[in-house]
């Protein structure tokens, strides 16, 4: 490989052969000590191993081989397969050399990983490569191209109000920096100054209450005036052991530097910190702070070690070290011979060694892990020994001992290591060792001492503060509870520039995670977060969550690594809450007003990603978090909910339950169905719609839905119902195109593809939509067939696997919701009516006149059609009189019609003419024609036979008329049947008069005599008339005769009139939940009851 061209790639290549070699070593030894494994993986010698078998085994042999040899907060599983996935990125180059930030972050991972297998050379060889790789390389990435920034007042920037320290501002720092290295700093060779240095380490470090009593009581301890011999310290992980440690240690060996500080400028405040904690240690200011120092650090020692003494002692065991550092060759005399032999030395040798020495702090750091990975037998030993040692020191005046110990058995590294704790805690317990905690509410301190310096303007830090406060306090409805108050004022000046709801974000959601080193872990995310900023040139008033930036891949694996935990994939996610060309850079993109604020959406996703850890106690943060997160001063609210309302539901990940808002590697339903929703063509939606409007419709013959040519609809002489495609709809506006009269036009003049004229165009009515409902309508189908598709899928999509829980609750609630706006919309839609006219019957130009009919009832068809019924669009029943008058003008009028016409011809003249009355049905003309002729208004006869009439009637009943297709019966002109009539009657001969019903009664009346009895019943007192109607043929004319020849005869003679009409209807499968509504909206429509089982 070209080194020069691939300088990361080669780094990478040279650390994973050391790990290779390293991790075979420990994995065969792992496996032999359980008898069977390396035979059941055919391993007969560490070369048997290659780097891709490593992720096997550990998962195979997790639990028998390996888990008691690690620290259990630490994801060594899934760094073991990373770091493998790493070899074959190196062992398959591409064309360019690896990213920096890749590179940059397995070389720390397989540092990390060489020293938890306790092997430190190879350790610090991967660190000397990544050193000599990134320290002298500066940045490793270089920032995306920012929107531009407006400012909005006239405070100042944080960055010219108080600068970071050096090693922030440049870049130089690495996880392992973070990561105290008590070792390195022993030695002298701390990578940074920020460690090395004892003025610096102490300038950039918060002396917390229980720091402050571990320095203090370590120098009562070695001046002799009381002060604890043995101190345990306890804290979660990574909560700042080690580096109360180094604390510790600088303290010892250069307090004297630090008790030259002067006492004004940069290390002011340090001089007054150390002087105050001198004094209260009771030390005389003018003697000299001497003391010698050995530091045990349990993941840098091994007992295979070959370091010696001068004179060539082995350097293997704790004591023999101890003893050497404490003292030189001189000191490690006293416990020689037990050093030699590999057993602990006896109180006495250790006392004789103490009162040799004098003064001396004993810093054992990873106690438990170095305990937990030497053989059993040799464990004994190294419990005997600290047994005796503290008992030892106790017993001393001015030797201290400072031992770091795991908070508790789930991080103390498998069964193994709570073994070994237990151990320690109850040999520490025997000498009633103190435990100090470290642990510290405000940790902030802590972050903003290590990253920025001393000098600070405190106007411009006011006033900034009090801005953000006023205007809390003049939108407290926009904002958390509490953010207005003096208190959360004083909290913004002492995180100053930092944000306290970046602090509260990291230490209450994110340090509750699994493998979180609260102070490490925020300091590390804060460094390259504020490095970043810095080199960008940001303009923020404060460092926000809406700043963090998470294009940077050294702060998002910060991030990721942590949240991969949960499952699932983050990377898309950090690219779609920060990259360039993201959903979020788009929607920014298109608003002045969120570039003016730096990206109105961007910095809200950003806000919502540091508040999406699984770690809190509620998923997400609210809106009034989120304003709390972005808005500056000089912005306004509605701007970031504005921003906030676009990104809903165009965010793949965006999650918003309850106005909790947060990100989630699974793709937010809401999302997918949007952009499902824009796949589906309009080819897919119409027919969608026109298969709702025939479930809709049903199978009615006389409906014709949305026919796609003119030879669809019927020409036919009875009255049609034609539903409109949703292609042709009716302007909603001016500027509309109406697409409805045409389509109408074209059915009703033609009757097939071929231009065949329509015959009977006074049968048609058109039922139609709105531009503006069909664009409704066209929207929400989208939106239901995208949901459909999520839970079933269709032609286009497959359905969303694996949908379980509130996900699967989600897609139900919305299909059901969007089944229902569909339906809704539809029947809201289909209301307007197209009725054709004719205003010059001599000529074929037709036009519509347009009507519209409520929404509440739901069947399409009969509320149109009760609309065209009260309009008398359709007749249900006309007068006589008015019929006359029609056909006066139209018919009579006509020669071939003068005396009379077929009503089987007149019938269809009324279903070919616009102009003519559209009649129901043929019952409406027979209704009117038995009402005609006995009050002369028009004439009739069954038949027209050789110039006779068969049958006439006028001016008298005709008894039960029925006009059916084919009948021969004839309608006359009311003026020739007059004539008729009349020499009808002159043929008749005379008849007697009849007696005069008055007159008898007056003479009844004066008669006298008894009042005779009334008279019996000459028949039946009751009449029930039963009769069952066959469905397979038309029963209109039983109807007709029981209303006509039945109800009527009886109502004539005087009864009292009872009809009872049950309809009784089954079906073995069950009616369909259209049929059985539009029977119950029927039956409600006439009141009659409705039941159904």
């Amino acid at each position: 490989m070209n080194s020069s061209k691939s300088p990361n790639q080669d780094a990478l290549y040279k650390a994973l052969n050391i790990y290779r070699d390293a991790m075979r070593s420990f994995v065969f030894k792992s496996m032999k000590a359980v008898s069977g494994l390396l035979a059941e993986e055919n391993i007969h010698n560490e070369t048997d191993i290659d780097i891709n078998d490593f992720p096997h085994l550990f998962r195979k042999h997790w639990y028998e081989a390996f888990e008691q040899r690690f620290d259990p907060d630490r994801e060594v599983r899934s760094a073991v397969g990373v770091i493998t996935e790493a070899r074959n990125m190196v062992s398959h180059p591409g064309a360019e050399d690896l990213p920096s930030g890749y590179a940059s972050g397995r070389l720390y991972e397989i540092a990390d990983m060489l020293g938890q297998i306790n092997a430190p050379k190879q350790k610090r060889e991967v660190e000397a490569i990544r050193d000599k790789l990134f320290i002298s390389a500066g940045p490793t990435t270089e920032p995306e191209p920012k929107l531009p920034r407006r400012k909005a007042t006239d405070l100042t920037p944080w960055r010219d109000v108080i600068h970071p320290n050096n090693d922030v501002i440049e870049g130089t720092f690495h996880k392992s920096e973070f990561a105290a290295d008590l070792q390195e700093v022993y030695e002298g060779n701390a990578k940074t100054e920020e460690y090395g240095e004892t003025k610096i380490f102490f300038n950039q470090t918060y002396i917390t209450p229980g720091l402050r009593d571990l320095l203090v009581n370590t120098l009562k301890r070695l001046a002799g005036k009381g002060g604890d011999p043995v101190i345990q310290l306890k804290t979660g992980f990574g909560g700042g052991k080690t580096h109360s440690l180094i604390a510790l240690y600088h303290l010892i060996t250069g307090a004297n530097i630090l008790r030259e500080l002067p006492t004004d400028g940069e290390y002011a405040r340090l001089r007054q910190e150390i002087d105050e904690i001198i004094s209260e240690a009771e030390w005389d200011p003018n003697i000299p702070i001497n003391a010698n120092v050995s530091v045990l650090v349990g993941t840098y020692l091994s007992t295979t070690d070959s370091d010696e003494t001068k004179q060539g002692d082995p350097l293997n065991t704790l004591w023999g070290r101890m003893a050497e550092q404490l003292g030189g060759q001189d000191a490690y005399d006293f416990i020689r011979e037990a050093a030699l032999k590999g057993i602990s030395p006896g109180g006495k040798q250790l006392d004789d060694l103490f009162e040799y020495v004098g003064p001396s702090v004993i810093l054992i750091d990873e106690l438990v892990a170095y305990v937990r990975n030497v053989e059993s037998d040799l464990q004994a030993r190294l419990y005997t020994f600290l047994q005796t040692l503290t008992q030892s020191i106790k017993r001393s005046k001015n030797v201290v001992l400072v031992a770091t110990l795991p908070e508790g058995k789930t991080q103390a590294g498998g069964q193994v290591g709570v073994t070994v704790l237990d151990e320690l805690e109850e040999i520490l317990k025997r000498v009633d060792a103190v435990s100090i905690p470290l642990e510290v509410d405000n940790a902030f301190e802590v972050v903003r001492r290590r990253l920025f310096g001393s000098v600070i303007d405190e106007t411009e830090r006011d006033q900034t503060c009090e801005a953000f406060r006023k205007m809390y306090r003049n939108s407290r409805s926009e904002y958390p509870e509490g953010v207005n108050d003096q208190q959360y004022g004083q909290r913004m000046k002492d995180c100053y520039p930092i944000h306290p709801e970046i602090f509260d974000r990291l230490f209450q959601d994110w340090s509750v995670i699994p493998g979180f080193q609260k102070t490490r872990g925020v300091l590390r995310i804060m460094a390259t977060y504020i490095s970043r900023l810095y080199r960008e040139q940001d303009q923020s008033l404060l460092i926000m969550p809406a700043n963090l930036p998470l294009e940077d891949p050294a702060l998002a694996d910060e991030f990721t690594r942590l949240l991969a935990q949960s499952g699932g994939n983050w990377d898309p996610v950090v690219k779609e809450v920060d990259s360039h060309g993201s959903r979020t850079d788009e929607i920014d993109t298109k608003s002045t007003v969120f570039v003016n604020v730096g990206g109105a959406a961007r910095r809200i996703a950003r806000t919502v990603f540091l508040g999406s850890a699984t770690g809190g106690a509620f998923k997400g943060i609210t809106t009034r978090q989120i304003h709390l997160g972005v808005v500056e001063p000089g912005q306004t609210v509605s701007t970031y909910n504005d921003a906030l309302g676009r990104m809903t539901g165009n965010l793949y990940y965006l999650y918003n339950l309850d106005d909790r808002y947060y990100f989630h590697t699974q793709e937010n339903l809401n999302k997918v169905a949007i952009d499902r929703a824009e796949q589906y063509t309009d080819e897919d939606i119409y027919s969608e719609i026109v298969s709702r409007l025939e479930r809709a419709v049903g199978r009615v013959p006389t409906v014709q839905v949305c026919p796609t040519s003119a030879s669809m609809v019927e020409d036919s002489e009875d009255i049609q119902y034609v539903i409109l495609p949703p292609q042709a709809s009716l302007p909603s506006r001016e500027k509309d195109e109406d697409t409805a009269h045409p389509t109408a036009l074209n059915i009703l003049t033609y009757s097939g593809n071929d231009e065949k004229q329509r015959i009977f165009k006074n049968t048609l009515l058109f039922i139609t939509a709105k531009r503006d409902d069909v664009r409704e309508l066209k929207n929400l189908v989208k939106n239901f067939l995208a949901w459909n598709s999520i839970m079933n899928g269709d032609v286009l999509h497959s359905p969303i696997s694996n949908l379980e829980g509130t996900r699967l609750d989600q897609t139900e609630k919305n299909l059901e919701s969007a089944e229902d706006a569909v339906s809704t919309t539809l029947f809201k839609a289909y209301r307007w009516g197209l009725i054709p006219t004719q205003n010059d019957p001599q000529k074929s130009d037709y036009d519509f006149s347009d009507v519209t009919t409520k929404t509440d009832n739901l069947n399409i068809v009969p509320r149109m059609r009760d609309q065209f019924i009260a309009d008398d669009t359709v007749i249900k029943e006309i007068a006589p009189s008015v019929f006359a008058e029609k056909l006066q003008q139209y018919i009579w009028s006509n020669s071939a019609y003068q005396e009379h016409i077929e009503i089987d011809t007149l019938w269809e003249l009324l279903a070919q003419n616009v102009y003519m009355p559209r009649l129901r049905d043929r019952d409406v003309l027979s209704r009117c024609i038995k009402d005609g002729v006995p009050t002369g208004t028009f004439g009739f006869a069954h038949a027209y036979t050789d110039g006779n009439y068969d049958n006439f009637r006028f001016k008298e009943n005709v008894g039960a008329l029925r006009i059916e297709k084919g009948t021969t019966a004839i309608l006359i002109n009311p003026e020739l049947a007059k004539i008729i009539k009349e020499e009808i009657e002159k043929q008749k001969p005379v008849e007697p008069p009849k007696p005069d019903p008055e007159k008898e009664k007056e003479q009844e009346d004066e008669s006298t005599g008894p009042t005779p009895d009334p008279p019996q019943p000459k028949g039946p007192t009751q009449v029930v008339v039963t009769k069952t109607l066959q469905l397979k043929s038309p029963f209109a004319e039983e109807i007709e005769v029981i209303q006509d020849e039945i109800v009527q005869t009886l109502q004539t003679d005087g009864g009292n009139v009872k009809i009872e009409v049950v309809v009784t209807a089954e079906k073995s499968d069950g009616f369909s939940e259209n049929t059985a509504r539009s029977v119950k909206l029927n039956s409600e429509h006439i009141d009659a009851e409705f039941k159904s089982n």
